[in-house]
C-alpha cells in the first residue's frame, strides 16, 4: 500500500497525505494499538531508544536513497517515522504494566474491554443496557462477557 501511495502524483498525494497522517495518529493514540506496536518492536529486538538514536540517520537515508520521491513525500515519511518513534517511546515501560486478561463474548452486543488511556489503572467494561442506580444501590449489571481473572485481580 505504501508503494501505491508513494507512486501517486504529488497533487493527489498531497490531498490524501493529511488524512492518512490523521489516521496514523489516531491509531498511535489508541492504547491497545500502541501496546501492540511496542510488543511487535520488542519481539524483533528493537526499542524506542534505538530508534530515537537512529532517527537522524533514517531521515538522511530517506533523503539520499529515495531520490525518486518528491520532497513532500519524503517529509511525510519522516513525519510518519517521528510519530511512530514518539508513540513507542511514550509507551515503553507502560506496556509492561498492562495485564492481559482472557475474556469471551457471551452476547452479540458485548463490547471488548479497553483501556481508554495509557495511564489508566484498569480497563473499561460496558453494560449491555443503560441502568440508573440510586445512591448506595447495588445491582448485578450484565456486560455480556466471561472473564478469566488471575488471582489478586478484580472486575
Amino acid at each position: 500500500m505504501f508503494g501505491a501511495l508513494l507512486a501517486m502524483p504529488d497533487e493527489e498525494f498531497s490531498a490524501l497525505a493529511p488524512v492518512l497522517m490523521d489516521e496514523v495518529n489516531r491509531s498511535l493514540n489508541n492504547p491497545a494499538d500502541r501496546i501492540t506496536l511496542v510488543a511487535a518492536m520488542a519481539s524483533q529486538g528493537y526499542n524506542g531508544e534505538d530508534l530515537t538514536e537512529t532517527f537522524d540517520e533514517i531521515c538522511k537515508e530517506i533523503d539520499n536513497q529515495l531520490t525518486e520521491l518528491s520532497q513532500v513525500k519524503k517529509d511525510w515519511l519522516k513525519q510518519l517515522m517521528g510519530a511512530t518513534i514518539n508513540a513507542i517511546n511514550e509507551t515503553e515501560g507502560i506496556s509492561k504494566r498492562y495485564v492481559r486478561i482472557p475474556y469471551e463474548k457471551c452476547h452479540e452486543d458485548a463490547k471488548e474491554p479497553a483501556y481508554a488511556h495509557l495511564s489508566d489503572s484498569g480497563m473499561d467494561v460496558y453494560a449491555l443496557e443503560d441502568i440508573t442506580l440510586a445512591p448506595g444501590e447495588q445491582k448485578i449489571i450484565p456486560i455480556g462477557i466471561k472473564v478469566a481473572l488471575p488471582a489478586g485481580y478484580e472486575l
